[in-house]
């Protein structure tokens, strides 16, 4: 563990409250002018562009996280203010380039990035995925403008597909139902899932119920993380023909969706009754199994170990090195806030004081949130392996 780096995370916390402080020296000085809450925003927000442009390259200017800590801490104060900035930035810091896996991955300008947006929120289109190209088949169509409509979309030319399936709409009332999958197909693989989802609602019951059409629908609720959407379509699913791939394909992704949302029972009986081999329904019961058996974390536990001894939460969710980070930087501050009051430096007493109830508390916080991110990675471990070994990525 290198000390420097852990002094270093600490300066942007100091900013914050650098700026906190003298704002509430202004308050004092003219109380009718100042909006105190914005004014602290305010100020906070200043210090952090501060150490963003003039401090940040003490660490080479290549935070692993995306966004950045200090972008992340200017969020969170942005939303919630600069109390909840502390604890939640304090946590981010502590969390800074550990545990790699138990994020996904975006790629941004300067290189990798491991995505950890503020509130949790998710965001796909930032992840970077090694994913199989969307791809059709161009050789059974009597309708040549179908065909290179296909043989574009073959080759990864999705915008040039659009083009030509425009032109087509703009010359024809009635558009083929092949068509408008061509038309989802291109609109999935730009991530336009919202879309995609618009133009379903729009079509005709029979275009409702065409499989290739559904294929396209499920896949962007899925995307979306629509999972029980995905379980309401059941029944026009059912009206295809059972020996079709892609229901098959889709019989998959709507077990998947159960799993998702932790129906392990109710996904185990939608799957089994759907002619399986042997293999398949062996690969089903252990993908069931194996969920229904993870050792969670709990929450409350992590919590309750991170206050007795700061970074104990983290390294009981197996998150070791954001628990070495916790204990040392928390024992450094309290160490630092010990010697100035005692040494008579009592304005650093004080900041650094509250710089380590900051990272105290964000450590708890934190250590809780930690657990849910270690139980939710273990789930999707396993969910992953089930969609490797299937045709549900075709």
């Amino acid at each position: 563990m290198n000390i420097n780096k852990l002094y270093i995370k600490i300066i942007i916390l100091s900013f914050i409250f650098f700026g906190l402080n003298n704002n509430s020296q202004a308050q004092k000085s003219d109380s009718n002018r100042i909006d105190f809450k914005n004014s602290e925003s305010s100020s906070s927000e200043d210090y952090i562009n501060f150490y963003q442009k003039y401090i940040s390259d003490l660490r080479g200017n290549s935070c692993p996280m995306f966004p950045s800590c200090s972008n992340y801490t200017l969020d969170i104060i942005k939303a919630k203010g600069v109390i909840a900035g502390l604890i939640e930035g304090s946590d981010r810091l502590l969390r800074c380039g550990h545990e790699h896996e138990i994020y996904p991955i975006t790629f941004q300008e300067k290189g990798f990035k491991l995505i950890d947006l503020p509130g949790g929120i998710q965001n796909r289109d930032l992840i970077f995925e090694t994913e199989k190209p969307y791809y059709t088949f161009n050789s059974f169509y009597n309708d040549s403008s179908l065909n290179l409509i296909a043989t574009l979309i073959n080759e990864g030319l999705y915008s040039e597909a659009l083009i030509e399936i425009a032109k087509k709409k703009s010359l024809n009332k009635d558009i083929s139902l092949e068509l408008v999958s061509f038309e989802m197909l291109c609109l999935n693989a730009m991530k336009r899932y919202e879309k995609v989802i618009l133009n379903y609602d729009q079509l005709s019951p029979d275009g409702k119920k065409y499989i290739s059409i559904i294929k396209q629908l499920y896949k962007s609720h899925y995307k979306l993380g629509n999972y029980n959407e995905i379980i309401k379509l059941k029944p026009i699913l059912e009206s295809n023909n059972s020996e079709d791939f892609r229901v098959k394909q889709l019989n998959n992704l709507t077990f998947v969706s159960y799993l998702r949302i932790d129906s392990f029972d109710e996904a185990k009986k939608y799957i089994l009754d759907k002619g399986l081999n042997y293999k398949e329904k062996e690969l089903i019961e252990t993908t069931v199994s194996q969920l229904q058996n993870i050792k969670k974390k709990s929450p409350t536990f992590s919590k309750i170990s991170s206050a007795i001894i700061p970074g104990m939460g983290y390294i009981y969710n197996g998150h070791v090195m954001t628990g070495i980070s916790a204990l040392i930087i928390n024992s450094l501050l309290g160490y630092a806030t010990y010697s100035s009051f005692k040494s008579g430096n009592n304005g650093i007493g004080i900041l650094t004081g509250i710089l380590n109830l900051g990272f105290y508390f964000g450590n708890i916080q934190g250590s809780g949130k930690s657990a849910i991110r270690e139980n939710q990675y273990n789930k999707e471990v396993i969910i992953k392996m089930f969609e490797n070994q299937t045709i549900i990525n075709n």
